[in-house]
């Protein structure tokens, strides 16, 4: 039978959890509540580069400035605010813009960048991309291969159990689920 050891390790004061699957650390970030409201969000951005409509399209659903930050500090970068929006939708922190300004600061064009960074985007990822950049990867490929996909962790942590005949049948059934296409009206 396989085993699994993973290490949980709370970093910077319990903010961050870091985890060693298989050789590989992984980092969560742990998001507190702050006491916030998606309307906070959208009276900060709303003071800063985006009309009233994209503030709400930028902080619809959050409890956090966090998009709002980010989207400012996208669009001081070099990104527009249709873009800046597309970068930090969703955003957790700054991480999406820094990124994003790093990959674009580097060899990547303004959509490449935000394709790399969305979605939780860090400093990590642009300096993935930029290191397979300078070796035998094109741009388009080193943003495929180094923009994140948490469910392809799943898929690999499930590729390692399905190793065991006993739970072979289980983790075909979980994976077929992972693999169907997500709605696009649906929050997640």
């Amino acid at each position: 039978m396989l085993f699994l050891i993973t290490v949980f390790t709370f970093l910077s004061g319990a903010n961050e959890l870091e985890m060693i699957i298989d050789g590989e650390t992984y980092r969560c970030e742990k998001v507190q509540s702050s006491g916030t409201t998606a309307a906070d969000c959208v009276d900060m951005a709303y003071k800063g580069p985006f009309n009233r409509d994209q503030a709400i399209q930028l902080c619809q659903g959050q409890s956090s400035v966090a998009p709002a930050e980010c989207g400012i500090q996208a669009y001081r970068g070099p990104f527009n605010t249709d873009q800046a929006i597309e970068l930090c939708k969703k955003a957790r922190s700054t991480g999406p813009s820094q990124c994003g300004i790093d990959a674009y600061s580097g060899p990547f064009n303004t959509s490449q960048a935000i394709e790399l960074c969305k979605n939780g985007g860090n400093l990590e990822r642009s300096e993935c991309a930029k290191k397979a950049y300078q070796g035998p990867y094109s741009s388009d490929e080193a943003v495929q291969l180094c923009k994140s996909n948490s469910a392809s962790l799943v898929i690999r942590s499930l590729m390692l159990l399905e190793s065991s005949p006993e739970m072979r049948q289980r983790v075909q059934l979980i994976k077929s689920q992972i693999k169907k296409p997500v709605r696009k009206d649906i929050a997640i």
